[in-house]
């Protein structure tokens, strides 16, 4: 996906007829070609649309760029799309490891009635949660909640530790 976005993108600037497209409608583009991504395009135009009102252009807008800064603009803008990639593929793993955790769907965490995977029913806890990760990201917060000793000799009150079920139907039954 990345590869035809940067080569989508690198169309587009050759196409541009000599003059250098902002980086404004590049990410236009690629909120285009993913909608996901919609929010993060818009997010940078915002931020290019501030940094432009700071920083004066270095060339006027009818001149173009020589080939050099062209293709020094491009790397950048690969670069740029690739970290954001990157990023975006280990959010997704860090998504689906919590849900996983806490029993959700990790798409939509089921607030999405549409949602092809759980058609919006896929709340935290309507599946079982994988132990492991539960016990991963749940488990230190559980642990930190827990009462601690009035004195420091006096033991510690057991911990109540949550129920990890086996089937969704065993949440329902309790």
């Amino acid at each position: 996906m990345a590869e035809d976005l940067v080569r989508s993108m690198l169309e587009n600037l050759a196409s541009s007829g000599g003059r250098k497209p902002a980086m404004s409608e590049l990410l236009v583009q690629l909120g285009e070609s993913d909608p996901r991504l919609g929010l993060l395009a818009q997010y940078f135009a915002q931020r290019e649309a501030n940094g432009a009102e700071q920083e004066p252009e270095c060339l006027p807008p009818d001149e173009p760029a020589p080939r050099g800064e062209r293709r020094a603009a491009v790397e950048k803008l690969r670069r740029l799309v690739q970290r954001m990639y990157s990023e975006l593929e280990a959010l997704r793993e860090r998504n689906d490891s919590v849900a996983a955790a806490l029993g959700a769907c990790h798409l939509c965490w089921g607030e999405d009635p549409e949602c092809e995977v759980c058609a919006g029913e896929g709340a935290p806890g309507s599946n079982a949660p994988d132990e492991a990760l539960f016990a991963h990201y749940v488990g230190p917060m559980i642990r930190r909640l827990r009462p601690r000793p009035s004195h420091p000799g006096s033991p510690q009150p057991a911990a109540v530790a949550p129920r990890v079920a086996d089937s969704p139907q065993s949440y329902h039954d309790n």
